[in-house]
């Protein structure tokens, strides 16, 4: 069975080269590797370039600085291969990776994805076996497996599934989207994957228009769970709460309620409508009902006064 291993791109020269090193090493040959450069200004291009012209199993690609969802976006839709993995390019994987993830492919034949331990997820799974759909949903809200990476995909699973446009929290977009259509996945406990902890990583860019892509893709999550996964709400405000205070908080800090007037006013929206369930959801961390619950009291007046401005003015 052929597996596609789609990397995306962008500026990362710095480890490009062990990135796409450790996927043609692998142990299990069948493989073809998708590199899609998104509009790089440094060294990516030219390193992956010499890669291809050493290994025909290197497929590259070039696109104009579109982000990393439409870079995977473009990979899916040329890729071939009965399974679909991801790797980002400043990480890298162990070469017998995906042998020991199609061991379990050989041994259960129904199984869409097989998923690995994820070295950053926010909550690490202890059962190791066979999950449902819904199991993963709840999985997945409840903190594991975020990551595009650590999965081996049955491509024809993934359809006309897409990453978002918006490109923070993209991936807990597409993974909620998956787990909802899949009738079985298998969680390996153990990792396979390492990552690069860099400062240029779109979670940790500052302030911009750009960062609050988060809650947008967060809030579609918790629209969707509240239709068609309603008992597991509560696990989505946490994501939701979460990412609207943060965010809050950071235009309020850099007094840029007018610049970012729309994101602004759509979270105090979502805080204001949600604000009942978030005080009582007794999975929201303490402190994050506190500061709820002063943002909207008159002994928080000055950021009350802004949240209500900003919910009541266009």
């Amino acid at each position: 069975m052929l597996v596609s291993v789609i990397v995306p791109v962008y500026n990362s020269g710095e480890f490009l080269k062990r990135c796409l090193e450790s996927c043609l090493s692998q142990d299990f040959s069948d493989l073809e590797l998708i590199v899609v450069d998104d509009g790089s200004t440094d060294n990516s291009f030219e390193i992956a370039s010499d890669f291809a012209k050493g290994d025909s199993r290197l497929h590259l690609y070039h696109q104009d600085n579109s982000g990393a969802s439409a870079a995977r976006n473009l990979g899916l839709d040329v890729a071939t291969g009965d399974y679909v993995m991801f790797v980002d390019s400043d990480d890298w994987i162990e070469p017998d990776m995906l042998s020991e993830l199609f061991k379990i492919i050989d041994k259960h034949r129904d199984i869409q994805v097989v998923q690995t331990a994820v070295p950053c997820d926010f909550r690490k799974q202890g059962r190791e076996g066979v999950y449902s759909g819904k199991e993963a949903v709840k999985a997945l809200l409840e903190g594991s497996w975020w990551g595009p990476y650590c999965k081996l995909i049955r491509r024809s699973l993934i359809g006309k599934l897409r990453f978002p446009d918006k490109t923070i929290c993209e991936d807990y977009y597409f993974n909620y989207r998956l787990f909802s259509i899949i009738d079985s996945l298998y969680y390996l406990d153990k990792c396979y994957y390492h990552r690069t902890d860099t400062p240029s990583s779109l979670s940790k860019i500052g302030l911009s228009k750009r960062k609050f892509d988060e809650f947008y893709n967060v809030k579609a999550v918790y629209d969707s769970v509240v239709t068609d996964y309603p008992q597991y709400r509560q696990l989505a405000e946490v994501h939701l709460a979460g990412s609207c205070l943060k965010l809050l908080f950071m235009v309020f800090q850099n007094n840029a309620e007018n610049e970012f007037q729309e994101e602004t006013k759509d979270i105090c929206a979502c805080l204001n409508s949600n604000y009942w369930s978030f005080i009582m959801n007794p999975i929201i961390p303490m402190k994050e009902r506190v500061l709820l619950s002063l943002c909207f009291s008159r002994s928080f007046a000055k950021f009350s006064e802004r949240i209500y401005h900003c919910i009541s003015h266009n």
